[in-house]
């Protein structure tokens, strides 16, 4: 019975939000000054880890399989590019 009710209540909140939410102009300015300062941070990281790695790849034998080895995963290599996200 308890899943019902759950179930009902989220059907309920689904329903509201599929008529569109009303977002105000100041909270969209937020989240877009929050998104454009995560973005710089991103690149910013980014930037930072490459310059990091570059050096140490220039002292390894086998780099690649170093950074198999550590679990890294770089944004290319799930298929992710910084330039095709919104700026």
């Amino acid at each position: 019975m308890h899943r019902f009710i759950q179930a009902t209540e989220l059907e309920e909140r689904l329903n509201g939000l599929r008529g569109g939410v009303q977002v105000s102009a100041a909270d969209q300015e937020r989240v877009d000054r929050l998104y454009q300062r995560n973005m710089k941070e991103w690149r910013s990281r980014k930037k930072l880890f490459r310059n990091i790695w570059d050096t140490i790849a220039e002292n390894v034998d086998k780099p690649k399989e170093l950074m198999e080895s550590l679990g890294i995963e770089t944004d290319e290599m799930v298929g992710v590019d910084i330039n095709k996200c919104k700026a």
